[in-house]
């Protein structure tokens, strides 16, 4: 398993999975909506991809969850 980039990417990972899992959502589901791989929603989860601003938005958006919400999730 690879390592997390740092601790704040851990924490969006999580959150995102919880948010994901709460929504009774997969990981093709949510990555269908997006257009990019499960491979890359995985990586998210996992801590070790750091996401763009706009692929944020699209995961809110898949989510059906504001940004502020899941970045809110993240520092908890």
């Amino acid at each position: 398993m690879a390592p997390s980039r740092s601790s704040a990417h851990a924490r969006l990972g999580a959150a995102i999975k919880a948010t994901r899992e709460e929504k009774k959502k997969t990981q093709a589901q949510i990555s269908g909506l997006m257009g990019v791989p499960a491979t890359f929603l995985s990586d998210l989860e996992r801590g070790i991809r750091n996401p763009s601003l706009s692929t944020l938005y699209s995961l809110a958006k898949a989510l059906d969850v504001k940004l502020s919400e899941l970045l809110a999730r993240a520092r908890q």
